[in-house]
């Protein structure tokens, strides 16, 4: 393969800025804005010691990996870039260079790593893919306590659940050896490591290589740096009341546009009908470190304010652990990358509720009151760790929870298949024009002739009576309302997608989605046979409605050894514009 020379840039690079100053003025947008958002997650591994990693003058290969967990990655979304931090001055003025570099990333399952390399990646969250391939790098000097970044030739998309493992080979020697920073005191083997000749098996250590993972569109969820400890509330949004939070521009670490935003449920969600809520953001000035008990003088110390979410009504499903989504349904909100985020949030919840998660902080960052015209609240020094969507990624429902097979919609027999999705899960609105499924097992190559799927609104989240008092088309229109056809044809599935990928299928005819109720999606396979059987994830009692049925012989008759109705749900991804 031919080398490419990359030249790699101290620090983070925020490209995106230039787009958002040619959009216009400040504040809020619109839901199709041109830029992504950009942000920088930190991995939780500190930078205290010190390790010899792939950029060396030793004359032997190198090749290692280091695994980093869902809770130290705090985000998802396509990964652009990773920087690592030096702990050693180089001549300065004189470029590192490093003749051979190739690095990979996957999700995997492991929290600790196997001294086999091969045991650490697919291992059924999806395909180890190469980001950067022999390539040629130059760096410029560094001095110790400095970051250095690497971008990558492919961006990687990160999922936010699963572990993700980095592998990072070096064939040949670098000019100058830059040792990084790195954590020997994580419990378990974090990274494996290997001179060569490479065997396939290395040596596994407890060392985590500190890092920071440069991210274009996604779901930023914010962690307060300063937090000591967790606590919680009934406050709004969770129940009837308004709620201000300020949220620190340092633990965002991110520009763009803002098009959603989850607040994370204490324990599991109960559930809630939330008749109407009102969103607003607004950039914070930094010298404010503590908010005032009048609503009004919180808003006035803010600039571009902006309304979110105008008349929203919902339901909450009960019984997920995961963030609440609060769909964006007004605008979408161009966050300046430098200003706090003061959120204000108005809800009327009459029937449920549910407990929402805060953080003790030494500074007054949370006002709340319980009825919705209150003019001032109570100061609590407490911080939301909201979850920020920022424009550029996908929406994905993947609940949290031990996944199993669901054969249909892409079995050995006729058969149809249909899921609720609660906006509270999918979180924003647009134009959904790609979906996808997640594979529960590697692609067997086969072609689904007279496949259909269909798109429209529920008027609740579960899938109630689908197949037994109903026949034919009845079965799909009854419990749907807009129904559209978005896909119409024969479907493919290719051979050598692995365990954990997604199989997407882009739409005929695009969807538009505007967050009020929830999400229906029909699969239907009208075929005289079938064809070989794909599972697909799916996530048993997620929730305590019936969210999917389906008929395993596509007969439209009443019989409950075909006819089937679950609690579960299907681990779906959304492209919206």
């Amino acid at each position: 393969m031919k080398k490419q020379r990359l030249v790699i840039y101290v620090f983070l690079i925020m490209l995106a800025a230039i787009a958002f100053a040619a959009c216009g003025s400040s504040g809020g947008g619109g839901f199709y804005p041109a830029a992504d958002g950009t942000f920088v997650k930190v991995s939780e591994f500190s930078y205290v010691d010190s390790f010899t990693g792939n950029i060396s003058t030793a004359a032997s290969d190198r090749i290692f990996q280091t695994v980093y967990n869902s809770s130290s990655m705090n985000g998802s979304g396509y990964i652009t870039a990773m920087s690592f931090m030096s702990k050693t001055t180089t001549t300065p003025g004189v470029n590192i260079t490093c003749p051979d570099m190739t690095i990979k990333m996957g999700h995997t399952d492991k929290l600790e790593l196997l001294p086999a390399f091969a045991s650490n990646y697919e291992t059924g969250q999806g395909s180890f893919e190469t980001v950067l391939a022999n390539a040629a790098l130059v760096i410029p000097a560094v001095t110790s306590g400095e970051y250095f970044t690497i971008q990558l030739e492919t961006p990687f998309y990160y999922n936010g659940k699963d572990s993700l493992l980095v592998e990072i080979t070096r064939i040949g020697s670098c000019s100058h050896t830059v040792l990084f920073g790195s954590d020997t005191s994580p419990s378990g083997d974090n990274s494996v490591w290997q001179n060569s000749p490479f065997t396939g098996t290395g040596s596994a250590i407890v060392t985590g290589i500190h890092a920071k993972f440069h991210f274009k569109g996604g779901v930023n969820t914010v962690i307060s740096s300063d937090n000591t400890g967790s606590n919680w509330n009934n406050i709004a949004p969770g129940r009837t009341g308004r709620t201000q939070a300020l949220v620190m521009a340092a633990d965002i670490n991110g520009t763009g546009y803002i098009t959603g935003m989850a607040i994370q449920p204490h324990l599991a969600t109960a559930y809630a009908n939330v008749v109407d809520i009102k969103v607003v953001l607004a950039h914070h000035p930094t010298s404010i470190d503590n908010l005032d008990a009048d609503f009004a003088t919180n808003l006035s110390n803010s600039s571009s304010v902006t309304t979110v979410v105008q008349g929203l009504a919902y339901n909450v499903p009960a019984g997920s652990g995961d963030p609440v989504w609060i769909p964006f349904n007004a605008g979408s909100f161009r966050y300046d990358g430098t200003s706090n985020i003061l959120i204000d949030m108005i809800a009327n919840v009459p029937d449920g509720a549910y407990g929402v998660d805060y953080w003790n902080v030494p500074d007054i960052r949370v006002v709340s009151a319980l009825t919705i015209d209150a003019t001032s609240g109570t100061l609590r020094a407490r911080a939301f760790e909201p979850s920020f969507r920022f424009k550029g990624g996908t929406m994905d429902v993947m609940p949290t929870g031990t996944y199993t097979a669901i054969p249909v919609p892409f079995w050995d027999v006729d058969a149809q298949a249909m899921g609720t999705y609660s906006p509270a899960e999918i979180g924003s609105r647009g134009t959904i024009t790609k979906v996808a499924m997640r594979l529960l097992s590697d692609s067997i190559a086969d072609s689904y002739p007279n496949y259909t799927i269909t798109i429209g609104y529920a008027n609740t989240v579960g899938v109630t009576d689908p197949m037994a008092a109903r026949v034919g088309e009845d079965y799909k229109m009854g419990h749907m309302t807009g129904a559209v056809t978005v896909l119409s044809g024969t479907v493919d599935i290719p051979s050598g997608l692995k365990a954990g990928d997604w199989f997407e299928m882009p739409l005929t005819t695009a969807f538009y989605y505007d967050a009020s109720k929830p999400l229906v999606v029909h699969f239907d396979h009208d075929a005289a046979t079938g064809g070989s059987i794909n599972n697909m994830y799916w996530l048993s009692g997620a929730g305590p409605a019936d969210r999917l049925g389906w008929d395993a012989a596509d007969n439209y008759t009443i019989d409950p050894t075909v006819d089937l109705l679950s609690t579960g749900i299907a681990a779906m991804r959304f492209w919206m514009k």
